[in-house]
């Protein structure tokens, strides 16, 4: 299973990757940039796809990880709400938190 953390530059996000990683799991991150890099710089990431949009991010995710074995995390309201606009087109694919 790949673990997906889709999110912003900022501590949530961060704190997810730190806890998949302190538990040997190595997410990947579909990271929209920002001038400050917080999330990015996690040594826990398998790889980071940077984004300099949700759009963008969300092409990553239908793009790059095909199949049902994917299990995203978003951080924030943006993300999310981009999510559940979606979902219809993600169920099968994904597997969502919440």
């Amino acid at each position: 299973m790949k673990y997906i953390i889709f999110g912003f530059e900022h501590y949530n996000p961060l704190g997810i990757a730190r806890s998949l990683g302190e538990n040997g799991i190595k997410p990947y991150g579909i990271i929209i940039r920002n001038c400050r890099k917080i999330t990015s710089k996690s040594r826990f990431f398998e790889k980071v796809f940077f984004v300099d949009s949700i759009e963008e991010g969300y092409d990553v995710l239908k793009n790059k990880f095909d199949g049902n074995e994917n299990f995203i995390f978003s951080s924030d309201d943006q993300v999310e709400f981009f999510l559940d606009e979606h979902y219809d087109e993600l169920k099968d694919k994904f597997i969502f938190f919440n």
